[in-house]
Order: C-alpha cells, then sequence, then structure tokens
C-alpha cells in the first residue's frame, strides 16, 4: 500500500497516509500491556505517514486517556503523527465525550474532563518543534512479490470496475441541478446554545477566538507562547480533533507530531449543534 510504481525514491507512493483504529489502551494499562511497543516494531520502518484515526477504550469508565502522554512521547512520535479521540457526541456505543441534547443543549462527560487533563499535560511548544530524527524509508517497488495473500489483486495500476448502479453516469455527467453551498463570513462568536460543566453548572462567556491564517490551535489550558495564546473564554482543539476547556473554539486543529491542521491531520468533523464550531 505504500509501494511507489517507479521505485524511485522521490516518486509518489500509491498511497499518502495510513490510519489506524486502536482501542487497546484501557484503563491505567502500561506502554506494553497495551501492546503499544508492538505497534511501534509493525510501523518503524514505514515509509508513509501514520496516525491513530480512531482511540479511547471505554471497557474501564471513565475513561483516563493514559495513552495520550505515550502517543505524544518519543517513544511514538518517530513514527505516529498523533490521533483522534473517539467521539465527540454521544451515541448508543458510549464513547462520546459530550452530550448533544434534543434541545440545543450540550454536557460535557467526564470523560471530556479527564481527556482535556491529559492534553494540558503535554509539552507543545516541544512537539511542534522537534525534528525527526528517524531516517527516511524509501518506497518499495510496487511488485507481485509484495503479496502474500492470494485473493489480493496484484495489479498495482489498475481501478475496480465501479459498481452497476448508476455512478459511471454520475462520474460522467455529474449531478442535475446541484445544490451549491458558499463562504459566508461569521460576525457573531458568541456561542448561543446553552453548555453545561459535568456538574450541570451553565458555562458562561463561551465565545471563539478567530485566529490568524499562520496561527495553529493549542490546548487553553497551556502556557502558549504570545504567538498561540488563548483567553479564558475560549478554547481550542487538540492535537487529537477535540478541544480541552470549557469553551469552545475555532475549527481546525493539528496533530503534534507532524504539524498538520487537524489531522492535523486533518479538519475533523464539528458539530452542527454549536453552528459548526468544536465544543471539544
Amino acid at each position: 500500500m505504500q509501494c511507489s510504481l517507479t521505485g524511485d525514491a522521490t516518486d509518489d507512493s500509491i498511497s499518502d497516509i495510513f490510519a489506524l483504529n486502536s482501542y487497546s489502551w484501557c484503563g491505567a494499562a502500561t506502554f506494553e500491556e497495551a501492546q503499544y511497543n508492538d505497534l511501534v516494531t509493525f510501523f518503524d520502518t514505514t515509509s508513509i505517514p501514520v496516525f491513530m484515526s480512531e482511540y479511547g477504550c471505554r471497557e474501564i469508565r471513565p475513561r483516563i486517556f493514559n495513552e495520550v502522554a505515550a502517543l505524544y512521547s518519543t517513544k511514538m512520535t518517530p513514527y505516529f503523527s498523533g490521533g483522534v479521540v473517539y467521539e465527540y457526541a454521544q451515541e448508543e456505543n458510549d464513547y462520546g465525550l459530550v452530550v448533544l441534547n434534543s434541545d440545543g443543549s450540550a454536557e460535557l462527560r467526564t470523560d471530556y474532563n479527564n481527556f482535556q487533563t491529559q492534553l494540558n499535560a503535554l509539552n507543545f511548544t516541544q512537539l511542534q518543534s522537534t525534528a525527526s530524527l528517524v531516517p527516511e524509508v524509501p518506497f518499495p517497488k510496487c511488485s507481485k512479490a509484495l503479496i502474500t495473500n492470494a485473493k489480493f489483486p496484484s495489479n498495482f495500476t489498475a481501478i475496480p470496475n465501479p459498481p452497476d448502479d448508476g455512478l459511471a453516469d454520475l462520474i460522467k455527467n455529474g449531478i442535475k441541478n446541484p445544490k451549491n453551498g458558499k463562504i459566508v463570513s461569521i460576525t457573531d462568536l458568541k456561542v448561543k446554545q446553552i453548555v453545561k460543566a459535568t456538574d450541570g453548572t451553565v458555562l458562561t462567556g463561551l465565545e471563539v477566538k478567530r485566529l490568524a491564517d499562520d496561527k495553529s490551535n493549542i490546548p487553553s489550558g497551556l502556557k502558549a507562547s504570545a504567538s498561540t495564546s488563548s483567553t479564558s473564554s475560549s478554547s481550542s482543539p487538540s492535537s487529537s480533533g477535540t478541544t480541552t476547556t470549557s469553551a469552545v473554539s475555532s475549527a481546525s486543529s493539528s496533530s503534534a507530531a507532524t504539524g498538520m491542521t487537524e489531522l492535523g491531520g486533518a479538519g475533523f468533523v464539528m458539530s452542527a449543534l454549536l453552528s459548526a464550531l468544536y465544543l471539544i
């Protein structure tokens, strides 16, 4: 999945990133008990960026998110580009950090506070300024020899045929009468929704902090530099896709290990309840 068609180290691989879902770290586990050491061993020779697209075991409640410190430690940052906690809104599967009520209000859960605490303990200045010390691994050349499963296709250039359900026509002719969106200017940055802390207290003074295009969000519980400082009435999404205080932030975040804009990898899903603003 990370090979190059030409085998040239300067050529692009057929994949850009690899996203991994891992729920092996439960409660106060250790690096070895959660088998994070095995993950590092498995990906220590990868040629493309790897990040955790989902993490946050719920087998032991409330979740304490000890894995955050490990994910952003020197044991993992040479090989993993951060991660995204699952998940923002509470659903039937009981993974949510925030309860979104039918009346438009939101309630923070204990898991939210615990996750915030773990993020605030990170040294983001160090994470964002540390250069990778791991040598780049060249892309292997695509060849049938890489395929060990007989059921896996060995043609690296052919695109599978699309399903016969009108997709070909859609690709060729597009959507008839599409509803085109547009970028709108937001001037009122005060949060109108009712937001409650874990003890039921209504949080007040919530307001989005508008950042310049060349600035990044960090957990507001940290001592930020002048260029990324935050105020008591606003908060910021963390490098793993959720914000960190009892306030609301703008919609992007960054992966500490790669500096990607959330998803940093990637701007991640925002809550319609909060008018496209992150609560976590």
